[in-house]
């Protein structure tokens, strides 16, 4: 049975017979959020006697450095009086920087189109169809103004396919901001306690599963040291077995072996790597001596109790995702004044509760989640305010105070933040007029350069008149 495609498009070219261009481009259309568009040769591609078409990733100049789309798709030129006499070609391709095009030179002759009855133009009208299937994508991804990772994509697509309005009237146009409206942190920390560590019989030991941006994982140990006398420790994609051929995961991970009497004591090592079907799991082979981990009263087991600490971030994912919704894990957050936040977020969240006691003191949002995304949307909303006044744009600016509104509605007292933006605002202001005026006095300096100039090629003229009037005759000037 054929595999379906994703999405179908239609293009129909009036007039064909009468273009006059070299080529020619269709509407741009969506597929999982990666924009494309079909581009046609009307008269053929180097001169040939057939229609090239090609399909191509739109705005690829736009893409950040490194975006990859890995695609299957067909294109046909309808018959429009037997579908069966309809053209259709398949390819199977990676869309990349110069590469983002990929289709058909000879794709179907002009003579075979132009026949008298052929069914191809039909009131002069050629219809073609695309249809695609979108198998991996490498970068962020655009979803209705937003940038998602890819993981996040599918998701966030099928709930604007649901609900179109959702965001209707978000006016936040800075790309940080709004993606932080819509998403949540991505890096993730895992604490798996392993108990009554020193009687474990096994010479190998898991963790249950969890799951990472849609990709499942697990850790697994080496509780008496794998040919050494130290402890091991891995992290491994789980369930890698089924994962279609080519899958990959690229990772930033570390592991925290945990001093639970003084955190300052905890080992840590990290490292990051990329996961595929030959090498699924990564690690340490001697992360710390087990003399060491056994030692009495060196807090690391604490009623017999091992605490391991991971931390992953993914950074790119090639293949399916393993699963499309997260397994319960075991998450670790800290309390700051009452909002779970990620450990990476403590200190800034910390420094901001100190400085400003009253901010969260009529804050209505009670659920944790709601909460958590609340401050971080707060912190992003800091961290544009902290690029130079030349990155910012006027609708940057407009954004925050917008922000800033949203914020208030909820209950965050935020004077404070709307002074410091007035601040920024003021700097762009001095920002363009100091820049006007140093262009002004460029251009000053310019013609003064320019009269300068002038008058030193007019003062050597005369220089030359004065010497001629000075020198004495000679014999022959008399003679």
């Amino acid at each position: 049975m054929e595999k379906k495609f994703d999405k179908k498009f239609t293009w129909v070219i009036k007039d064909f017979s009468s273009l006059q261009s070299v080529n020619i481009l269709s509407d741009t259309f969506v597929v999982r959020g990666c924009k494309w568009q079909l581009n046609a040769y009307p008269k053929g591609n180097k001169g040939q006697n057939f229609v090239s078409l090609f399909l191509e990733v739109a705005g690829c100049g736009s893409l950040p450095s490194g975006w990859r789309r890995h695609a299957r798709f067909r294109l046909i030129v309808v018959n429009q009086r037997s579908e069966t006499l309809s053209r259709q070609l398949e390819g199977q391709n990676w869309f990349e920087g110069k590469a983002n095009g990929w289709g058909f030179p000879s794709m179907l002759s002009l003579d075979e189109i132009n026949a008298k009855d052929s069914g191809f133009l039909v009131n002069g009208e050629l219809k073609i169809v695309v249809e695609i299937e979108l198998l991996e994508i490498i970068g962020k991804v655009e979803v209705n103004g937003f940038h998602l990772l890819s993981s996040q994509v599918e998701s966030v697509s099928r709930m604007f396919e649901k609900h179109p309005e959702t965001a209707s009237e978000v006016h936040l146009r800075n790309p940080n901001i709004r993606t932080e409206s819509m998403g949540k942190p991505f890096n993730k920390k895992i604490t798996w306690v392993i108990k009554n560590f020193s009687s474990l019989k096994s010479d190998q030991f898991y963790s249950d599963i969890f799951v990472v941006d849609g990709c499942k994982w697990y850790i697994y140990a080496y509780p008496k040291g794998k040919d050494n006398d130290h402890l091991s420790l891995f992290l491994e994609v789980g369930n890698y077995e089924s994962l279609p051929i080519g899958w990959r995961r690229h990772a930033k991970y570390s592991f925290t072996i945990s001093n639970q009497r003084s955190e300052k004591l905890s080992r840590k090592h990290q490292s990051q790597q990329w996961f595929e079907q030959k090498s699924p799991g990564w690690g340490r082979l001697s992360i710390m001596p087990l003399n060491e981990l056994h030692a009495k009263d060196a807090g690391f087991l604490v009623n017999g109790d091992l605490k391991i600490v991971v931390e992953i971030d993914v950074l790119e994912v090639v293949g399916r995702l393993d699963v499309t919704e997260e397994t319960s894990t075991i998450i670790e957050t800290m309390d700051v004044n009452g909002f779970q936040i990620l450990p990476s977020h403590a200190e800034s969240v910390s420094r901001m509760f100190e400085r400003h006691s009253e901010l969260a003191s009529e804050f209505r949002p009670k659920n944790p989640n709601l909460r958590t995304a609340y401050i971080s949307f707060l912190l992003s909303l800091i961290e544009t305010m902290c690029q130079s006044p030349q990155e910012l744009s006027q609708d940057d600016l407009s954004d925050a105070y917008g922000a800033i509104g949203f914020m208030r509605d909820a209950g965050f007292k935020l004077d404070w933040l709307e002074k410091k933006l007035d601040e920024v605002s003021e700097k762009k202001k001095n920002e363009k007029s100091f820049e006007a005026g140093l262009q002004e006095m460029e251009e000053e300096l310019r013609d003064l350069k320019r009269k300068y100039s002038d008058m030193e090629a007019v003062v050597q003229k005369e220089k030359v008149k004065m010497s001629a009037a000075k020198a004495p005759l000679s014999f022959d000037d008399v003679v």
